[in-house]
């Protein structure tokens, strides 16, 4: 074969190539067909599996740490999971039963406690050892620097500084005996606290602490369950005549609203509300409602959505619009992600505007 038949022999060969990624018709080339899904309001996270759960709280992002610990073999592992691929991104395993505390830091680090010897024990956001700190109780609350340890001690509220292991009272006017800390938002430095209303009676009221300030921002005489949302602040308190849970907060305008116990679904159920969220959770049934509470007051099955069962372990990834959630079925946790923005809620009630409670 000559070098002339070898170049048309080649070049018919390029043409018939061509013709064939092109399509016989020879008509327009097509853009390759789209292969991935659209993204779900609700996913499965297969990356997880646990048979108990010690904790779980944002960590960035659509980020969510999650801690199981095995007490019988006494190790505790550490997971940093990826919601949006469903990912581990790293784990870490700990000798002895540890239980992750549900706040977040500054520099984005994680603290576990260790009930049994007071101890705590600080991990880096990539899930590297940063120190361990031994504390008087494992039941205060970390500043968002971490460089403080707030704690009661016989119903004085108290600080350590971690550095130096210096401890003492924090003062306050009036000075309040404290029962329990029910939350610490620590990034406003605001502490809710059942409080003695007398020192001759276990009558308890509800206060607000600002803790720079060394005073309360709120007292009430009743006694409220506190938690801290983007909006302020929300009370919960049992109406014992209904045998179910009402709910007084800030509406996004400011305004305080009431959430009547008989405007859930779940009246009569358990329910909770979300830390650092707009959102409420019921369970009744075997099933879970979210709640969005602002002046109006909105529902989703979340059933319905694709998560069957009770979920009582949920955290609210702020940054991403995402509430990861765990259901306990045959045996083990199922863990679920949500984007709150794409679930479709359905109106239920107008909250009543009422007297603001949140005044000392």
């Amino acid at each position: 074969m000559n070098i002339k038949h070898a170049k048309i022999i080649l070049a018919l060969l390029i043409a018939a190539l061509t013709l064939a990624l092109c399509g016989c018709s020879g008509g327009d080339i097509q853009p390759p067909a789209e292969t991935d899904a659209p993204r779900q309001p609700v996913r499965t996270l297969s990356c997880i599996t646990a048979d108990a759960l010690s904790g779980m709280c944002p960590a960035g992002g659509e980020n969510v740490a999650v801690c199981r610990a095995d007490y019988k073999a006494g190790v505790t592992t550490l997971w940093l999971a990826d919601t949006a691929d469903d990912a581990i991104i790293c784990e870490a395993k700990l000798k002895g039963a540890w239980a992750l505390k549900e706040q977040t830091f500054a520099d984005g680090r994680f603290a576990l406690c260790n009930r049994d010897t007071n101890t705590w024990k600080f991990m880096s956001a990539e899930l590297m050892e940063i120190s361990s700190v031994q504390t008087e109780n494992a039941d205060g609350f970390f500043s968002y620097a971490a460089d403080k340890y707030y704690y009661l001690s016989d119903n004085v509220l108290c600080v350590q500084d971690i550095k130096s292991g210096e401890k003492g009272a924090v003062p306050l006017s009036p000075d309040l005996r404290l029962l329990y800390i029910s939350a610490f938002d620590n990034k406003s430095g605001l502490i809710a606290a059942q409080f003695f209303l007398s020192p001759y009676s276990s009558e308890c009221g509800t206060a607000i602490i600002d803790i720079a300030a060394g005073r309360p921002v709120m007292l009430q005489k009743e006694r409220y369950q506190a938690y801290f949302t983007p909006n302020g602040i929300r009370l919960m308190y049992f109406d014992s005549d209904a045998m179910a849970y009402s709910f007084l907060y800030s509406g996004s305008d400011g305004r305080a609203m009431l959430a009547d116990s008989g405007i859930f679904i779940d009246a009569g159920g358990d329910i909770y509300s979300v830390a650092d969220s707009p959102y409420v959770i019921g369970i009744i049934g075997g099933k879970t409602t979210l709640y969005s509470m602002d002046n109006e007051i909105k529902a989703c099955s979340l059933a319905e959505s694709g998560i069957a069962g009770e979920m009582y372990n949920s955290c609210y990834l702020q940054d991403a619009g995402v509430l990861v959630g765990a259901a306990y079925h045959g045996g083990e946790f199922r863990f679920y992600a949500a984007d709150v923005n794409a679930l479709e809620f359905e109106y239920v009630a107008d909250a009543a505007e009422t007297a603001s409670p949140f005044t000392v």
